[in-house]
């Protein structure tokens, strides 16, 4: 059941009648709250209590223990409002560097707490405040400040920020009147200023000619401050010794080797950094590095420059090696120490804090090693001999001792103290020896003349390879002066690999042979085209060539002879015609009293012209023999359109075209002449062919080859019926007077859709008397 409330003016308990008039003159009734919400951390035996609270009255909301109500609960209208218990932050917040936090306990969501850290460190700018949220204050740091840097000659202040900078915020540097600071601004990061110092010095003008030197890169060096650094950009086939550094007496070379670029990485295992760095007596080496573990029993290798190849302890080993000390000496197993042969080693007594980065830079400047971290000075030793070597390998952890567990970036090596003259543009020269190439006979004797002293782009190929093998590529002089190795499109590396020939072979008779056994000394036989028997062959030679096999006939593709004889009707094969040689001819027999007309010929194993045995009526009249019937010889020419494999074979569409053509002759020849009828149409001789993209080839034996289209060529004999000249004659005229195109039409209409010729082409003879 619902309750109600009478809501009526302030102060009114009643409605008053005067004269017929209430006062006031109505009122409204108000539901009271008998649903009570759902609060999370509430006390929910007294929250359930507030049920039945009326309109515009309040119910404490109950939270339970750790926390506290944001407001209370009132009933409006049979809801109540919005309330919520929240978890209190009991404990101030842990923020490590930071003074002793008060008064921060047991605070609300939303309160706040400023947090102020301990000397030589500092929150980021804008970042002091930690608020609580639901139990949870929200995070505050405290990083290290960076020094100013010291001793820096005609600076008024160091950083006029003051002595110190906090991490996040910026140094900048003042110098005297009429110099200008080397840098802008120094940049700190957790106790490391970025560049870790600066110089005071002059602007410098032009710089000048520089032979070979690229114009453009030149004119953008004019003005530059003191201690800027500038890129020499040289012409195609020169570099620079060195770039251009604008000091105190104008422009002069300058060396830096970038050893490492900004993004860090984790020192696991012996990493080769560069293995020709250029060294000079004075130098600077800097770096900024994070130490992720201490070091406990053994000196464990951070960065090492060797000239010898070794770790220790000869001169040359050590240029310089900068290792963690075992806690078994500096206690804490974050100490750097630093060995440069010819001078005591330089043992850095403040420990490195874990995780964060410190700049540590190491120089060697007239006679003194100078060790600095995070801008302040470590150490200083005499330098009590220099040593003289000129290129050294750099290694991150060092191949001789167990690394140390530390992450370095930004590892540079500048050579100091140079010269003051400008840089040069020198030509790039590749030298000898060239790269170890797998495979070679090193102990053989190669003219390598042409690639001494090479050029930028020269080309060298002077690897002595062993019998049997050759060179799978080439090396080329690179803009860097080093030789690059270019393999072939087929290799993966320059190497001496077996010597191998083409996988084809000369193409002397007009096919491609492909040779499977391509090793030196093995031989490939040459391949013929049908009809044509193969001679000899190739042999692959220790030049990787095929050339004709030693000894043997010159190779070559000869016209093969013709086997046995076709059957035909009332012929005799003649043992002489058994095997004929190409081009060679045999007459016909046939039994009696059949009599032949023409005769046998061979040509490249295919038999194109074959005899007919005549009827023995036609011979013996007024004297007539075999060789004056009359008779009139037709060529044609048939060319399909399309590629026929899908629906015949070469020999059924030859069987096609002889069969139409015979049709087509003797029904036109009939129409045209009828006084010869009946005359006969024989297939003399069939030629078939196929087109390829290198010209007309013979069918046999050659299925590998796409025809583009069949050609066939029919020798026919038109013989009247009667043995007369004037007969031959009229089949003649016939033949000359059948429209254009007929003689096509008709073989056309004769042959399937798909077989119909492209081109029918037909010629006639004489008629012999």
């Amino acid at each position: 059941m619902t309750s109600f409330t009478a809501e009526v003016p302030a102060g009114l308990l009643q409605l008053t009648c005067n004269d017929g008039v209430l006062s006031p003159s109505s009122f409204f009734c108000r539901a009271a709250c008998n649903r009570v919400p759902t609060v999370n951390f509430a006390d929910q035996p007294l929250l359930v209590q507030c049920a039945g609270t009326l309109h515009n009255q309040t119910c404490e909301l109950p939270c339970v223990g750790g926390h506290v109500k944001s407001g209370d609960l009132v009933c409006n209208d049979g809801v109540f409002s919005n309330a919520s218990c929240i978890k209190l932050c009991y404990e101030p917040p842990f923020v490590a560097n930071a003074l002793p936090i008060l008064g921060c306990s047991g605070r609300p969501s939303g309160a706040i707490c400023e947090i102020q850290c301990a000397d030589g460190f500092s929150p980021p700018p804008g970042q002091s405040i930690a608020v609580c949220s639901d139990g949870i204050w929200s995070e505050v740091r405290c990083l290290q400040k960076c020094p100013a840097p010291t001793a820096v000659d005609q600076a008024v202040q160091s950083c006029l920020e003051g002595s110190s900078v906090p991490s996040g915020g910026t140094c900048t540097p003042a110098c005297r009147e009429g110099l200008e600071p080397s840098e802008d601004a120094l940049s700190c990061t957790e106790g490391v200023l970025s560049p870790p110092t600066f110089s005071c010095g002059r602007t410098c003008g032009t710089v000048g000619s520089i032979a070979n030197a690229v114009p453009q890169s030149l004119d953008a060096c004019t003005g530059l401050r003191y201690g800027k650094v500038c890129m020499l950009q040289c012409q195609s086939g020169f570099r620079a010794t060195a770039d251009l550094l604008c000091g105190n007496l104008g422009w002069q070379q300058h060396v830096q080797i970038r050893l490492r670029g900004y993004d860090a990485f984790q020192v696991s295992q012996s990493f080769l950094l560069s293995n020709k760095v250029r060294l000079t007596p004075e130098f600077t080496l800097s770096m900024e590095l994070a130490v992720q573990a201490p070091a406990e029993t053994d000196f464990l290798s951070i960065l090492h420059f060797s000239a010898t190849g070794n770790g220790c302890c000869n001169d040359g080993d050590r240029l310089p090696a900068i290792f963690l000390v075992p806690e078994t000496i500096s206690a804490t197993g974050r100490k750097l120490q630093v060995f440069v042969d010819g001078t005591p080693s330089c043992l850095i007594q403040t420990p490195l804090a874990l995780g964060g980065f410190h700049h540590l830079e190491v120089s060697i400047l007239g006679d003194l090693l100078t060790v600095r971290l995070d801008g302040r000075e470590e150490c200083e030793q005499e330098v009590l001999a220099r040593m003289d070597f000129p290129v050294a390998e750099a290694y991150a952890g060092g191949p001789w001792d167990a690394p140390a567990r530390v992450e370095l970036r930004n590892i540079l090596y500048s050579q100091e103290n140079l010269p003051a003259v400008l840089p040069r543009c020198e030509e790039v020269r590749c030298s000898l020896p060239l790269p170890a190439v797998p495979g070679s006979d090193e102990a053989a004797e190669t003219d390598t003349s042409s690639c001494a002293s090479a050029r930028a782009g020269a080309v060298c190929t002077a690897v002595a390879c062993p019998p049997g093998s050759t060179l799978t590529g080439r090396f080329r002089c690179g803009t860097d002066g080093a030789w690059r190795p270019e393999p072939f499109a087929d290799a993966v590396e320059v190497r001496c690999a077996e010597q191998l020939c083409p996988r084809i072979s000369p193409n002397t008779s007009g096919y491609a042979t492909e040779c499977v056994d391509r090793a030196v000394g093995s031989t490939c036989p040459l391949a013929c085209p049908a009809g044509y028997l193969s001679q000899s062959g190739y042999q692959c030679s220790e030049n990787g060539q095929w050339t004709p096999i030693p000894g043997a006939a010159a190779p070559d593709c000869t016209p093969g002879p013709c086997g046995e004889p076709p059957a035909l009707s009332n012929a005799v094969t003649p043992e002489a015609c058994r095997g004929l040689p190409s081009g060679g001819t045999c007459p016909g027999e046939c039994q009696p009293p059949w009599q032949p007309l023409f005769q046998y010929r061979c040509q490249a194993q295919r038999w194109v012209e074959v005899p007919l045995c005549m009827p023995p009526e036609m011979l013996g009249i007024n004297g007539t023999t075999v060789e004056t019937v009359p008779a009139v010889t037709l060529s044609t020419l048939l060319e399909p359109s399309g590629d026929l494999r899908v629906f015949y074979t070469l020999e059924d569409w030859t069987s096609l075209a002889e069969g139409s053509l015979q049709l087509s002759l003797q029904r036109l020849l009939t129409q045209a002449a009828p006084a010869t009828a009946p005359l006969a149409v024989h297939i003399l001789g069939t030629l078939a062919e196929q087109d390829t993209n290198t010209g007309g080839r013979r069918v046999q034996s050659v299925a590998e080859l796409k025809p583009a289209a069949w050609k066939v060529q029919l020798q026919l004999a038109i013989v009247p019926n009667e043995l007369a000249t004037a007969a031959a004659s009229q089949v003649l005229a016939a033949l000359d007077q059948l429209p254009a195109g007929q003689l096509g039409d008709s073989v056309v209409q004769a042959l399937p859709a798909v077989a119909r010729p492209a081109v029918l082409r037909a010629s006639t003879t004489a008629a012999r008397e």
